[in-house]
């Protein structure tokens, strides 16, 4: 009598997982959607992108892009201190900091049906995100094969009613 009792638990533990991380997911999804519609608005808004169309990727990355100058702009905001100053704060923090999106592959992440997100086949922006209050958008401006490919990285800032608070933006060329 215990051994299919054992086994009927062990098949609907995944089924009661699913349903917590379906009901985790919505949120994000939510905040995410809400997000990318006030980052998108704020650049709309800029003159230099007026008529540049975001064309998106369904997935949503887990930290990846957050290197170079975004990793400096990131972890200053973090512990709250001007760039000028990151390097004379605690290096156990900034360390901390860095773990949470060090060494991120490509692919890493989770897919999300967005459905503020415009369905697109040749996507030129990536979504990656490491908590609720950043965005990070990384865009190609042009491609030219595996190699040769220039765009931009904008990460923004939100604050609680997810308006954009702070806005930062670098290029990158490879």
């Amino acid at each position: 009598m215990k051994k299919p009792f054992i086994i009927l638990l062990l098949l609907l533990t995944p089924l009661l997982n699913f349903g917590q991380k379906v009901a985790a997911k919505k949120h994000s999804e939510e905040i995410t959607c809400q997000q990318v519609r006030a980052a998108i608005w704020h650049l709309k808004h800029n003159e230099n992108l007026k008529s540049f169309e975001f064309k998106f990727d369904n997935r949503i990355l887990d930290g990846w892009g957050f290197d170079g100058p975004i990793a400096n702009i990131y972890t200053a905001k973090k512990l709250n201190v001007k760039l000028e100053e990151l390097w004379n704060q605690d290096k156990d923090k900034i360390g901390e900091i860095f773990k949470s999106f060090e060494d991120k592959p490509t692919n890493s992440g989770s897919k999300l049906k967005l459905d503020c997100l415009p369905k697109s086949r040749h996507k030129n922006t990536i979504i990656s995100k490491l908590d609720n209050n950043t965005i990070l958008l990384h865009v190609t401006y042009s491609k030219l094969g595996d190699e040769g490919s220039s765009g931009v990285i904008y990460l923004f800032f939100f604050d609680e009613s997810n308006n954009v608070e702070s806005f930062y933006e670098t290029p990158w060329i490879s």
